[in-house]
């Protein structure tokens, strides 16, 4: 099969290298075009023999993201900076809870899947015309992913169990990191992440971290669990909030 592959290859490149351009159509219609002088070869490759991306204690060098090894009993692998960002400082974007797009305003009224009816025009949904559209107990590798949408499989949101590993099995510290406030957790193994204080879309500069993970809190399914923490309060630990809120999302692997 591979000899096959790559006779399939060779002649490929022998049809195109004359051609001043090599056009990939694409299953969703669209075409990617490369100037042939810049293609230096084709190959085609398994995807279960394309090699695992290397993990890192820290982050190597400023090509993020990458993944952080923190010496987890389940062997889950932390993004180094949020969805939307490209550094581990920067906030990133804001997103409500499996939505894959940021926005301006964060409330009933705009969250994709709260559908109802706001009388007195508070951004409020009145309680007894509003409906919830319910999608799933745990989004995360779905479609309501924002971690996987934007970034790919196997990158996905943490579920409640990997928020909760990462809260037992690390120590945390609220640091700075190039003049941003926001905590540090460090594993087993001396490995590293920095969550920026980046709060949520209405208060950005509160000081605090609000993280999204992929669970839904089942017993008021108006709410989804998130990792918690502020400088001033109870420490970090897991928590839940709105919905329809726009918070930061720190993605993962998994073995």
């Amino acid at each position: 099969m591979k000899l096959h592959s790559i006779i399939i290859a060779s002649l490929l490149f022998t049809i195109t290298a004359e051609a001043q351009t090599i056009n990939v159509h694409k299953t969703d219609g669209t075409v990617i075009t490369y100037p042939s002088s810049e293609v230096k070869y084709i190959d085609f490759t398994a995807k279960g023999d394309m090699p695992e991306p290397p993990s890192y204690i820290t982050c190597p060098d400023a090509n993020h993201p990458h993944m952080i090894d923190l010496g987890l009993p389940s062997g889950t692998k932390w993004a180094c900076c949020n969805v939307g960002a490209s550094a581990p400082e920067q906030y990133g974007n804001y997103y409500a809870w499996g939505e894959t797009l940021s926005k301006s305003v964060y409330n009933e009224l705009t969250y994709l899947y709260f559908t109802g009816r706001d009388v007195n025009g508070d951004g409020v949904y009145d309680l007894d015309f509003s409906v919830l559209v319910e999608i799933g107990s745990d989004i995360a590798g779905t479609v309501y992913d924002v971690a996987t949408t934007n970034w790919r499989a196997p990158w996905k949101m943490p579920s409640l169990a990997q928020c909760q590993e990462l809260l037992n099995k690390c120590t945390s510290e609220w640091t700075t990191q190039n003049n941003v406030r926001g905590t540090k957790f460090t594993g087993p193994n001396g490995g590293s992440i920095f969550l920026p204080a980046a709060c949520n879309s209405s208060n950005p500069t509160g000081g605090g971290c609000q993280y999204w993970s992929s669970a839904l809190y089942e017993s008021n399914t108006r709410y989804a669990w998130l990792i918690y923490n502020y400088p001033h309060g109870a420490g970090v630990r897991i928590s839940y909030d709105w919905r329809y809120g726009g918070k930061s999302v720190r993605p993962v692997r998994s073995n």
